[in-house]
């Protein structure tokens, strides 16, 4: 592994991340309608929880790489649990919308959240795991 090559591979990641989450939104919407003013699954709060949950994901991986000879398969286990538990949140939201903290979330809503964080979790491990090897 080059620990050199984790900034940009974290850069790229946090990218990706965010364009393919935009793009998902976009085809999406031309198949589900989304509840009028659910913030949520408005292009601004999408692109910036992606970049704050992919960098986070790129800042562990760089850590671990600073004190673990080899961080690469404990990162993915760790990342892979992480975004099981990203999800649970928004499973148990859409059995019941009406206990979300913000207004207009549909059980449909809530499941195309879900979509963008296995979108963006699994782009983060991919990126992170293909792009620091030497």
């Amino acid at each position: 592994m080059d620990r050199n090559k984790i900034p940009r591979a974290a850069a790229l990641a946090v990218g990706y991340s965010v364009a393919a989450n935009l793009i998902a939104r976009q085809l999406l919407s031309l198949v589900i309608e989304f509840p009028p003013g659910f913030l949520p699954l408005t292009p601004g709060p999408i692109a910036v929880f992606t970049l704050i949950g992919t960098a986070l994901g790129g800042l562990v991986f760089w850590l671990m790489a600073r004190v673990m000879p080899n961080p690469l398969r404990p990162f993915q286990v760790i990342a892979w649990v992480a975004l099981v538990l990203s999800v649970l949140p928004n499973l148990a939201l859409m059995g019941n919308p009406q206990m979300a903290p913000m207004p207009g979330g549909t059980p449909q809503a809530f499941g195309v959240l879900i979509v963008f964080h296995v979108i963006a979790g699994v782009i983060t491990i991919f990126v992170l795991s293909r792009m620091t090897r030497e």
